[in-house]
């Protein structure tokens, strides 16, 4: 069926931008306890049924030494790794009084709070509608302008995909490479592959998500990935529940749909339709891991969904849960575009200590509060990636820091449609958002299939993700040093500026980067595809020099005010607390006939 393009302008952040507020940097209520068992020769591997008892036995103990029954549901995360559920949710106070009774025994090596977390060959020019111009052949300022290549000032924060593909689109090899998103799950679109198409590009995934009252599919953990909505209606923001999570009404973002599309939306398959867009990956294999539900994920799903992603074993035998059968097809790469407050926390060390063992690249995005990085983008061993605006400084609410991997494009809306947070210069120096797929649905999805702009960490994320898998197409013997080796010869420096001050805590809003700043440079497509072609040899063909950006805009914004963001101010946060993620969701729908203009704000998705 010819359909007439549809295109909505949704500018949403790190979940889609995730809106902070200084109430979400306190500590937050814990639904339970994720704890690091000691090792000991009675529970050997969990091999037997005496090891497992001898599990069994301890961890009732451990409850006991609590305060509460032997009968706690326990659910391992692998081996060592164990999360307790409580009956009643855990204050702070409380959460610290059961943390000192566990390490007290002797038997744990560590604890910590189990929180939410907040929720982006031979053809190699893509002839889908929205990446050659749509309207207008010479219309690439507003549409796929993120996939184009780098043109001087005019685009200098992009990672240039156009020349990539010159040297793979991600086909080179079958099957393609595998990439796991942690998100709020699959949801099916006209222009992202099929679990039952000929490609069979979308991959049997999981959903991970354990809390019944706020999964939005009234189970728990099942086979079935589907994004069910992660709407909050006004009646359940007003429950206490909702209130402790500081979990407000909001509308669904389908936020792991949009991931899905950067990554891997089919491209080159432009017919008569006059719709479609490109992604990344021409021939990614997308795995679904859906952990987050209404008012994000608990930390005990997102580990156990990279452990499987990873096809790493959970063990079973407590309490009734079941044995999760292995993932048959094992990630390379896992994205995770959300991230909350605090320090990294041993879970997530943990975790991605285990995934780097089995050389599974994990990239998360830096937060979009423009302060501190938020985790696991501040863990050691993740490709944490900033925002940056089309023209190469930091997009105005982008995090940044030391932990910072590499920079690249997440889009920088300004006040255009509705958007409220665009920072004194949105309406000077903002961007459009980079064009991808979405979903008309509120709150249950919608049959319609349609394509909007977006914005945020959460997008620059996938970015990378999908130039680390073009690389492992191009090399699929690379390591994770070589990766990380490639990334960093072949980015290009951080543009300058002679009007711009740079990024500091005084100046957090638009500003230029350093590499204490937003990491080793700017993400250049085709020249980490030159090192993965040949990572002994390799030599940057990248200009040392930066590009200076002085757009007169800037002068205008300058004059309506002296910086884009008046200095963070300075908060203690403390681990467990959440934040960063979510959706800055405005919305406009532009029809071919005409433009018509349907603006409307949701809520941060926490």
């Amino acid at each position: 069926m010819i359909r007439s393009a549809r295109l909505w302008v949704v500018a949403s952040l790190l979940g889609g931008v995730w809106l902070h507020t200084q109430a979400q940097t306190q500590p937050q209520v814990a639904s339970g306890l994720i704890i690091q068992l000691k090792p000991t020769p009675a529970e050997g591997s969990l091999a037997t049924p005496t090891q497992v008892q001898a599990r069994f036995q301890r961890l009732g103990r451990l409850a006991q030494a609590s305060g509460y029954t032997a009968q706690l549901p326990w659910r391992h995360l692998s081996e060592h790794l164990v999360s307790m559920r409580v009956p009643t949710r855990l204050s702070p106070a409380m959460q610290k009084k059961l943390i000192d009774r566990l390490m007290a025994s002797g038997q744990v090596a560590w604890v910590e709070p189990n929180v939410k977390q907040p929720l982006a060959q031979s053809v190699s020019s893509p002839d889908d509608y929205f990446y050659v111009g749509g309207l207008s052949a010479n219309n690439d300022a507003q549409w796929q302008w993120w996939l184009k290549n780098s043109a001087g000032a005019e685009r200098a924060g992009v990672p240039g995909f156009a020349k990539a593909w010159e040297r793979s689109t991600g086909t080179g090899r079958s099957p393609g490479v595998v990439v796991a998103v942690l998100d709020t799950g699959y949801l099916t679109h006209a222009d992202l592959p099929s679990e039952q198409g000929a490609d069979a590009r979308v991959l049997p995934g999981r959903d991970f998500v354990s809390d019944v009252d706020l999964s939005g599919d009234g189970d728990g953990w099942d086979t079935d990935p589907t994004d069910a909505g992660d709407f909050v209606t006004a009646t359940e923001a007003a429950t206490t529940r909702f209130k402790e999570l500081r979990c407000g009404e909001q509308d669904s973002t389908w936020h792991g749909q949009v991931i899905s599309g950067i990554l891997g939306a089919s491209s080159n398959n432009n017919t008569a339709v006059p719709e479609g867009v490109a992604g990344i990956n021409w021939g990614v294999r997308l795995l679904p891991v859906r952990v987050a539900g209404k008012c994000g994920a608990n930390l005990d799903d997102i580990v156990a969904g990279m452990y499987w992603a990873a096809g790493m074993t959970i063990p079973s035998g407590l309490m009734g849960q079941q044995q999760v059968p292995v993932n048959p097809n094992p990630a390379k790469i896992i994205n995770i575009s959300f991230g909350g407050s605090g320090s990294c926390g041993n879970l997530y060390s943990t975790a991605i200590a285990a995934l780097k063992a089995q050389q599974v690249v994990v990239v998360a995005a830096a937060g979009n509060e423009h302060g501190a990085v938020s985790r696991p983008g501040n863990c050691a061993d993740v490709l944490t990636v900033a925002a940056l605006n089309r023209a190469g400084f930091k997009s105005s609410y982008s995090n940044f820091g030391p932990e910072v991997f590499i920079s690249t494009v997440g889009g920088d809306p300004g006040p255009f449609s509705g958007f409220f947070d665009a920072g004194s210069w949105g309406a000077y120096l903002g961007d459009t958002g980079l064009l991808t797929v979405a979903n008309t649905g509120v709150q249950q999805a919608g049959a319609d299939s349609i394509y909007a702009f977006h914005a945020g960490t959460s997008y620059s994320a996938p970015i990378l993700a999908g130039v680390v898998s073009l690389m492992l197409d191009v090399n699929p013997t690379l390591s994770i040093d070589d990766i990380k080796r490639g990334l960093r010869a072949s980015a290009r420096p951080h543009v300058a500026s002679t009007l711009m001050g740079a990024c500091s805590s005084q100046n957090p809003g638009r500003c230029i980067c350093t590499t204490s700043t937003c990491g080793v440079g700017i993400l250049d497509a085709a020249e980490a595809l030159a090192f993965a072609a040949n990572p002994v040899g390799y030599q940057p063909q990248v200009s040392a020099s930066p590009i200076t950006v002085d757009p007169a805009s800037i002068q205008s914004a300058m004059v309506s005010a002296s910086q884009d963001r008046p200095a963070n101010v300075v908060q203690a946060s403390s681990v467990g607390s959440s934040g960063g993620g979510g959706a800055l969701d405005v919305t406009a729908l532009f029809g071919l006939a005409g433009l018509l203009l349907l603006a409307g704000v949701s809520s941060r998705r926490q």
